[in-house]
């Protein structure tokens, strides 16, 4: 690809079309391309809010990151509950449009809200999405990210915790 030296440090995902998504040091830009010039914009959460809410989000490109982005968005805009509703509806409503109801999981959900909104209060520098990032790496990653701290698999496979908020449990000491 030309202009390869744009995206140094940064990891370059392909998608439909000439629409490309580059993410690099915390920053999601899309790319676009006009003939073999990029022209890009960085996404901000604004405009995240926007295509979730629309339903305009690309699914392939709507990793774990990308949904604690668009939660910590809800919750600099929202006191917990008005984030929670909206984020949940808007989860919900993503699944259905794309024909994947079941992804949408309620306890992984509410669970992984609640605790992005503690590390908010909690942790100083959290003010901005960079921010929150820098203070809490262990939030962007799935599967032994923090949130698995508070569950175990067995849990969080069951039907019940996929279509009720089950609280976590407390883990037994060794």
């Amino acid at each position: 690809m030309k202009n390869d030296s744009l995206f140094q440090g940064g990891k370059l995902e392909r998608g439909p079309g000439r629409v490309n998504r580059l993410t690099c040091q915390g920053i999601t830009t899309i790319v676009w391309y006009l003939g073999t010039t990029p022209y890009t914009r960085t996404v901000t959460e604004d405009q995240l809010i926007q295509h979730f809410e629309e339903l305009t989000l690309d699914p392939t490109t709507f990793h774990h990151r990308e949904h604690v982005r668009l939660a910590f968005a809800y919750l600099t805009r929202y006191d917990l509950f008005a984030a929670l509703e909206r984020y949940r509806g808007g989860l919900k409503r993503l699944a259905a449009h794309h024909r994947a109801p079941r992804k949408y999981h309620e306890t992984v959900t509410c669970g992984l809200l609640v605790l992005i909104h503690e590390r908010m209060i909690t942790r100083a520098g959290s003010e901005s999405w960079e921010g929150f990032v820098d203070s809490n790496p262990d939030m962007l990653r799935w599967l032994d990210g923090a949130f698995f701290d508070y569950y175990p698999p067995e849990v969080l496979s069951s039907d019940l915790a996929r279509t009720t908020f089950v609280l976590p449990r407390p883990l037994a000491s060794e």
